[in-house]
């Protein structure tokens, strides 16, 4: 468990804080666009061991409708993952994950690097 829990902090860690909300951002308006669901998006990073230390994605009626970034070191293949949909960030992610079976996989188009403003 102490390995699954250090696994799933490196994994977070490797993004920025604007990166992670960024990507949950897209994550909500997606879901509102495809969906037609409205996701109740955490003050603080959530994560849960049963969905490979992903951030469970609830909607605000209270129901888990996806995963965001589960850990590809933990998200060993589970029926877990084939009710739910499973977001990623972009194609290196998905590939990280190999054949993880869930109901889609949703690829985010986000950039692999923090994107710097200058102004």
């Amino acid at each position: 468990m102490l390995r699954a829990e250090e696994a799933s902090k490196a994994w977070w860690s490797s993004l920025s804080e604007e990166q992670v909300q960024e990507f949950f951002g897209t994550v909500a308006a997606r879901a509102r666009q495809e969906q037609q669901v409205q996701l109740r998006i955490p003050e603080e990073l959530y994560t849960e061991f049963r969905y490979g230390h992903g951030a469970p994605l609830i909607t605000t009626d209270g129901y888990v409708c996806g995963v965001a970034r589960p850990c590809p070191e933990v998200a060993v293949p589970s029926h877990t993952f084939r009710q739910v949909r499973v977001f990623v960030r972009n194609r290196t992610e998905a590939n990280l994950l190999g054949d993880l079976e869930c109901k889609e996989l949703v690829v985010l188009d986000l950039p692999e690097h923090e994107q710097l403003l200058f102004g």
